[in-house]
């Protein structure tokens, strides 16, 4: 039997913190080096992780967010970077460790990850129920462009201050305002896609696809209509926009297509009524 130590929120330990970017760089292709080198990895993000011989082999991480589910505020815990070096695969090391990360945080009223199709039949088996997701979205239909969103850089003082603002929620299910992996997705996923309506002064993150365009947040300090702001981010010959996230709170009659993405596994209290939702792509860890 392997002599491996179980350790967890060690992630102001340097040397550690060397085998954990090694792990995840060689599991995920990517590490989180430049997200804690500027500041953003707080004690909201905690690894769990076993170590052979001073090195770590299998993590699972736990991040504490603040979610708003039918408009009420809930603690959770989001389950992310969950893997093994692939030489030490097949020996139980991810049951191992997610039995003990679960029993750490059994006091949450509701755990959940996002998991690729490969392991549909895996969460299940300690108790996490599957949910259906959507992709929200509207058509548009003889848009002319009449104004300009600018692009800014992820060190504009305007994302800055936005950032640390009091959101609109959705009153469906919502999972912004948890700036610590609001700054992971700008740093590693949106950092060439962030626009600033300078007269409303309004923020959005959004890519743009021959005819669609894809939204992925809208921060602002003011109560805002999608139709208020629509001329600045559409373009010419848009005919469809998709949400990556519930924008019921954008005054919109939007429809839903199918989601084809990482399942949402939720274990705890998750009302079974909520559908057309999309929890927000920049509150995934």
């Amino acid at each position: 039997m392997m002599d491996y130590q179980y350790l967890k929120a060690y992630q102001y330990d340097n040397d550690l913190m060397k085998s954990y970017f090694d792990l995840t760089q060689r599991v995920f292709n990517f590490d989180l080096k430049e997200w804690r080198n500027a500041g953003y990895w707080d004690n909201n993000y905690i690894p769990h992780s076993l170590v052979y011989h001073d090195r770590i082999i299998a993590n699972v991480s736990a991040a504490m967010l603040q979610l708003q589910i039918h408009g009420n505020n809930i603690k959770a815990i989001q389950l992310g970077s969950v893997g093994v070096l692939p030489e030490y695969r097949g020996m139980g090391l991810s049951r191992i460790l997610t039995e003990k990360v679960l029993e750490e945080y059994k006091h949450f009223p509701l755990i959940f990850l996002f998991a690729n199709h490969d392991v549909l039949n895996y969460y299940p088996k300690f108790g996490f129920k599957p949910v259906n997701q959507g992709i929200p979205f509207i058509n548009v239909a003889h848009f002319v462009k009449k104004a300009k969103a600018i692009k800014i850089t992820i060190e504009s003082d305007h994302l800055k201050r936005l950032i640390y603002t009091k959101l609109q929620h959705s009153s469906i299910l919502d999972g912004r305002g948890n700036p610590t992996f609001y700054w992971f997705h700008l740093l590693y996923n949106f950092n060439d896609s962030i626009y600033y309506i300078e007269e409303k002064d309004i923020i959005f993150l959004a890519n743009y696809d021959h005819d669609a365009v894809d939204i992925f947040d809208i921060l602002t300090e003011n109560r805002i209509r999608f139709e208020d702001i629509q001329d600045y981010i559409l373009e010419e010959g848009t005919k469809k926009v998709r949400f990556h996230f519930t924008p019921d709170w954008l005054g919109l009659n939007y429809n839903i297509d199918s989601y084809h993405g990482d399942v949402m596994h939720v274990l705890g209290e998750f009302p079974e009524d909520i559908v057309n939702f999309k929890f927000p792509v920049t509150g995934v860890t």
